[in-house]
């Protein structure tokens, strides 16, 4: 007897197991960046092909996502393929939204004297900035980050003056 085929979104539905937060968790292991993959289309007819499970569950209970646009996940969780969790967003409104910390990995608080913005707008650590250098200037010697340092203010000015 042959077995059925299930279709796309029959299949999808299986794999997903709905959380007490209204989250659709995927319930397969996650790709390198925490999202789940599905596979879809058929091997028979060439439409098979890879995508983010949160995409399907967008195109396949929305509607289409605009050219440019990505999904948020409104959530914050990178697993959860519930169409009502995400929105179809620019990916520079998709990193807006991403929340900021109010901690560095290490704990530190990223507020008041401890936090340090750098020319390109990223929150960074004072004091872990600090351990890196005194870490650094342990490994290199001292002389050879002064020397680093002066180089690259050096080369800072030159390319402002140019």
């Amino acid at each position: 007897m042959a077995e059925k085929l299930l279709s796309d979104r029959e299949r999808f539905l299986k794999l997903i197991v709905v959380s007490a937060n209204g989250c659709w968790e995927w319930q397969l292991s996650p790709d390198k960046d925490g999202y789940g993959l599905i596979s879809v289309g058929s091997d028979t007819d060439g439409s098979a092909r890879r995508m983010r499970a949160q995409r399907f569950a967008y195109e396949e209970f929305v509607g289409p996502i605009p050219e440019g646009m990505e999904t948020d996940h409104l959530c914050r969780n990178r697993i959860c393929v519930n169409p009502a969790h995400l929105e179809a967003v620019s990916a520079k409104e998709n990193r807006r939204r991403i929340p900021k910390s109010a901690n560095c990995p290490h704990g530190h608080a990223l507020s008041g004297d401890n936090l340090y913005v750098d020319p390109r707008g990223n929150r960074q650590c004072r004091e872990c900035r600090r351990q890196a250098i005194l870490a650094l200037r342990s490994r290199i010697g001292k002389e050879a980050v002064n020397n680093y340092q002066r180089e690259w203010e050096r080369k800072k000015r030159r390319k402002k003056s140019a």
